[in-house]
């Protein structure tokens, strides 16, 4: 009799467990792997607990390397040190820092890894550090592209597996959309996010619809006032209150991978209009599920607001039109299969 094998031995590292698209993925990954093929835990650099509550509650442990503010020399110096004691079977960088000195520790110590590459251009060195990767997911086709055409990653090391969205957890909210309009950003404050040029373009939507208001929910270090129609709020544990009150959900920013709020946006019913930065295009069917403007360019965004804010029975086809491409191509089940097959055959299963 052939004795049952044990389950992969699985790591995720992180930057930290903070609100961000990367680290929703990370942790629904955890919980939802097939028990009996993976043992995962998440190791975090820096601590974080936006998520830790779910990631705990369904069991995953979770390894806080430091529960510094930002990554030092103590958090690096632990990784090495826990890589070489523990030696998971695959580990799965996710975040910059992870995708650096994780690659780099492991891939020395001849830990198989498998990497993420969620943001456009981020500063990971894939140049230099793509030799330690197993497989690196790409979460968007454009940035496969980057990957293979400007980084010069061979082609077999790429694989791309697009975000998933619990259907069941986002729901369209029950009526019309509430009165006066609320356009809703859900997005860290960092740089790449360009809240500036959303205020800006606000600043055009309010001349022509005074009536409208603009709510920016996130946490990060980018300080931005509220005044104005504008509420700028901290991330919340559970953001679908937020997507039920809104009229349509907007991003501005400059650099994308994927970003699994536009998902949750349209699994919510919400119309969505986002720049065309990285992956975000892919998600939204332009004059279908919502509208697309270049990066940068208040005026266009503004527009594009107005012209959804203006036109209910368009926005609401729009919505309805965003839930059923998510329920299509946009399943949480396809992405956690597809993640845990690579994450497999990273560790030389194949079953």
């Amino acid at each position: 009799m052939t004795a049952a094998r044990q389950p992969i031995r699985l790591v995720l590292l992180v930057e930290d467990l903070d609100f961000g698209g990367t680290q929703r993925y990370a942790s629904y990954l955890a919980r939802h792997l097939d028990r009996e093929r993976f043992e995962a835990a998440i190791w975090t650099l820096r601590g974080g607990d936006d998520f830790r509550p779910t990631v705990a509650a369904a069991g995953v442990p979770i390894v806080d390397l430091t529960r510094a503010k930002k990554v030092g020399p103590t958090a690096i110096a632990r990784l090495a040190l826990r890589l070489l004691v523990d030696r998971p079977q695959v580990i799965y960088t996710l975040t910059v820092l992870p995708n650096i000195w994780g690659r780099a520790f492991a891939g020395l110590l001849g830990v198989p890894v498998v990497s993420g590459y969620r943001n456009y251009m981020p500063a990971q060195h894939e140049w230099l550090l793509a030799r330690f990767s197993k497989k690196i997911v790409a979460n968007a086709e454009r940035l496969r592209g980057v990957l293979t055409d400007r980084l010069g990653v061979p082609a077999d090391k790429v694989e791309v597996v697009a975000n998933g969205v619990d259907i069941g957890h986002f729901q369209p909210r029950a009526g019309a959309a509430p009165q006066p309009p609320l356009v809703l950003c859900v997005a860290r404050r960092v740089g790449r996010k360009d809240l500036p040029t959303l205020l800006a373009a606000f600043r055009i939507v309010r001349e022509r619809r005074p009536d409208a208001r603009l709510r920016i929910v996130g946490n990060g270090p980018v300080d931005l006032a509220g005044g104005d129609g504008v509420e700028v709020l901290p991330a919340p544990g559970d953001i679908r209150p937020h997507l039920a009150e809104a009229t349509v959900f907007a991003l501005s920013s400059v650099d994308e991978g994927a970003p699994n709020v536009i998902l949750e946006a349209m699994a919510a019913g919400l119309p969505v209009v986002t720049t065309e930065a990285g992956g975000a295009g892919e998600l939204v069917v332009p004059g279908v599920t919502g509208l697309t403007v270049a990066q940068g360019d208040a005026v266009a965004l503004a527009e594009a607001l107005i012209a959804v804010i203006g036109d209910p029975e368009r926005a609401a086809a729009m919505g309805a039109a965003g839930r059923a491409r998510v329920e299509t191509d946009f399943s949480l089940a396809a992405m956690v299969a597809a993640s845990g097959r690579i994450l497999a055959e990273a560790a030389g299963r194949r079953e």
